[in-house]
Protein backbone atom coordinates (compact mmCIF):
# COMPACT_ATOMS: atom_id res chain seq x y z
CA UNK A 1 0.00 0.00 0.00
CA UNK A 2 1.26 3.77 -1.44
CA UNK A 3 0.78 5.36 1.86
CA UNK A 4 1.34 3.15 4.72
CA UNK A 5 4.91 2.11 2.83
CA UNK A 6 6.05 5.72 2.32
CA UNK A 7 5.12 6.34 6.09
CA UNK A 8 7.21 2.78 6.93
CA UNK A 9 9.93 4.33 4.20
CA UNK A 10 9.79 7.97 6.53
CA UNK A 11 9.68 6.35 9.74
CA UNK A 12 13.41 4.14 8.50
CA UNK A 13 14.63 7.61 7.34
CA UNK A 14 14.36 9.05 11.02
CA UNK A 15 16.00 5.81 12.11
CA UNK A 16 18.95 6.00 10.29
CA UNK A 17 21.92 7.37 12.28
CA UNK A 18 23.66 10.16 9.69
CA UNK A 19 21.20 9.35 7.04
CA UNK A 20 19.26 12.28 6.08
CA UNK A 21 18.51 16.00 7.74
CA UNK A 22 15.37 17.12 9.65
CA UNK A 23 14.55 19.27 6.13
CA UNK A 24 14.66 16.08 3.99
CA UNK A 25 12.34 14.53 6.39
CA UNK A 26 9.85 17.55 6.65
CA UNK A 27 9.70 17.16 2.65
CA UNK A 28 8.77 13.67 3.37
CA UNK A 29 6.22 14.55 5.36
CA UNK A 30 4.63 17.24 3.48
CA UNK A 31 4.94 14.95 0.52
CA UNK A 32 3.11 12.17 2.29
CA UNK A 33 0.30 14.69 3.48
CA UNK A 34 0.10 15.69 -0.23
CA UNK A 35 -0.10 12.19 -1.48
CA UNK A 36 -2.26 10.74 1.40
CA UNK A 37 -4.63 14.17 0.30
CA UNK A 38 -4.27 13.37 -3.31
CA UNK A 39 -4.94 10.19 -2.86
CA UNK A 40 -8.82 10.74 -1.20
CA UNK A 41 -9.32 13.56 -3.75
CA UNK A 42 -8.64 11.41 -6.70
CA UNK A 43 -9.62 7.95 -5.80
CA UNK A 44 -11.72 7.89 -3.33
CA UNK A 45 -9.58 5.96 -1.33
CA UNK A 46 -7.85 5.96 2.35
CA UNK A 47 -5.11 3.80 -0.07
CA UNK A 48 -3.52 2.66 -3.12
CA UNK A 49 -2.29 -0.94 -3.50
CA UNK A 50 1.09 -0.33 -5.08
CA UNK A 51 1.07 -3.13 -7.88
CA UNK A 52 -1.70 -1.09 -9.03
CA UNK A 53 -0.21 2.58 -9.63
CA UNK A 54 1.01 3.33 -13.29
CA UNK A 55 2.58 6.05 -15.17
CA UNK A 56 -0.91 8.11 -15.14
CA UNK A 57 -0.92 8.27 -10.91
CA UNK A 58 2.66 10.24 -11.15
CA UNK A 59 0.73 12.82 -14.10
CA UNK A 60 -2.19 13.47 -12.10
CA UNK A 61 -0.49 14.00 -8.76
CA UNK A 62 1.99 16.34 -10.66
CA UNK A 63 -1.57 18.58 -12.04
CA UNK A 64 -3.08 17.98 -8.16
CA UNK A 65 0.22 19.50 -7.07
CA UNK A 66 0.49 22.70 -9.34
CA UNK A 67 -3.15 23.25 -9.13
CA UNK A 68 -5.21 22.17 -6.50
CA UNK A 69 -2.47 22.27 -3.53
CA UNK A 70 -1.04 25.52 -5.27
CA UNK A 71 2.63 24.25 -5.28
CA UNK A 72 5.14 26.14 -7.14
CA UNK A 73 7.02 24.50 -9.98
CA UNK A 74 10.31 23.84 -8.37
CA UNK A 75 9.20 22.63 -5.00
CA UNK A 76 6.82 19.89 -6.74
CA UNK A 77 9.45 19.05 -9.22
CA UNK A 78 11.76 18.59 -6.27
CA UNK A 79 8.31 16.55 -4.78
CA UNK A 80 7.88 14.27 -8.33
CA UNK A 81 11.78 13.35 -7.34
CA UNK A 82 11.42 12.23 -4.07
CA UNK A 83 8.41 10.04 -5.01
CA UNK A 84 10.38 8.50 -7.45
CA UNK A 85 13.52 7.72 -5.03
CA UNK A 86 10.80 6.18 -2.79
CA UNK A 87 9.41 4.05 -5.55
CA UNK A 88 12.97 3.33 -6.21
CA UNK A 89 13.43 1.68 -2.97
CA UNK A 90 9.63 -0.08 -3.71
CA UNK A 91 11.39 -1.87 -6.53
CA UNK A 92 14.65 -2.87 -4.54
CA UNK A 93 12.52 -4.37 -2.07
CA UNK A 94 10.36 -6.95 -3.95
CA UNK A 95 7.17 -4.42 -3.26
CA UNK A 96 6.59 -3.66 -7.08
CA UNK A 97 8.38 -5.39 -9.94
CA UNK A 98 9.48 -2.45 -12.24
CA UNK A 99 9.01 1.22 -11.40
CA UNK A 100 5.96 3.15 -13.15
CA UNK A 101 7.32 6.03 -14.35
CA UNK A 102 11.10 5.75 -14.06
CA UNK A 103 10.95 8.55 -17.05
CA UNK A 104 8.85 11.25 -16.28
CA UNK A 105 10.51 14.03 -14.79
CA UNK A 106 9.39 17.83 -14.33
CA UNK A 107 12.17 20.70 -14.76
CA UNK A 108 13.58 22.91 -11.85
CA UNK A 109 13.64 26.08 -13.12
CA UNK A 110 16.41 28.73 -12.16
CA UNK A 111 14.97 31.28 -11.13
CA UNK A 112 17.14 35.04 -10.87
CA UNK A 113 17.46 35.76 -7.57
CA UNK A 114 17.58 39.46 -6.26
CA UNK A 115 19.96 40.71 -3.63
CA UNK A 116 19.19 43.81 -1.23
CA UNK A 117 21.76 46.57 -2.03
CA UNK A 118 23.94 47.94 0.72
CA UNK A 119 21.40 51.51 1.07
CA UNK A 120 18.50 49.34 1.05
CA UNK A 121 20.41 47.44 4.46
CA UNK A 122 21.07 50.26 5.62
CA UNK A 123 17.85 51.66 5.65
CA UNK A 124 16.67 48.42 7.70
CA UNK A 125 19.65 48.78 10.04
CA UNK A 126 18.42 52.61 11.15
CA UNK A 127 15.09 51.68 11.36
CA UNK A 128 13.84 52.35 14.78
CA UNK A 129 11.76 49.21 16.60
CA UNK A 130 10.60 49.26 19.76
CA UNK A 131 9.05 46.18 19.90
CA UNK A 132 12.15 43.99 21.15
CA UNK A 133 11.22 40.71 19.61
CA UNK A 134 10.84 42.54 16.16
CA UNK A 135 13.96 44.42 16.69
CA UNK A 136 15.83 41.25 17.34
CA UNK A 137 14.02 39.52 14.37
CA UNK A 138 15.20 42.81 12.08
CA UNK A 139 19.10 42.13 13.58
CA UNK A 140 19.26 37.86 13.04
CA UNK A 141 18.28 39.26 9.54
CA UNK A 142 20.83 41.78 8.80
CA UNK A 143 23.16 39.12 11.10
CA UNK A 144 22.35 36.29 7.74
CA UNK A 145 22.98 39.33 5.48
CA UNK A 146 25.85 40.77 6.28
CA UNK A 147 27.87 37.43 6.92
CA UNK A 148 25.79 35.08 4.36
CA UNK A 149 24.75 32.78 6.95
CA UNK A 150 21.93 30.40 6.11
CA UNK A 151 19.10 31.24 8.28
CA UNK A 152 18.96 27.12 9.81
CA UNK A 153 22.87 27.69 10.42
CA UNK A 154 21.53 31.06 12.04
CA UNK A 155 19.19 28.82 14.36
CA UNK A 156 21.44 26.76 15.13
CA UNK A 157 24.39 29.26 16.58
CA UNK A 158 25.94 29.17 19.70
CA UNK A 159 28.45 31.22 21.56
CA UNK A 160 30.78 28.39 21.53
CA UNK A 161 31.01 29.07 17.33
CA UNK A 162 31.53 32.43 17.72
CA UNK A 163 35.12 33.33 19.01
CA UNK A 164 37.14 37.06 18.69
CA UNK A 165 40.07 35.88 16.11
CA UNK A 166 42.79 35.85 18.36
CA UNK A 167 44.37 32.31 19.42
Amino acid sequence: WLLKEFARYISYQEGQYGGVTKGTLKKYRAIYNHLEAFVELEYGQEDLELRKIKKSFIVRFWEYLRGTARIGQNTSAKYIRHVKKVFRSYVEKGFIDAHPFPNYTQRVVEEKKEFLTLPELERIEALDISIDRLELIRDAFLFSCYTGLAYTDLKNLTVDHLYDGTV
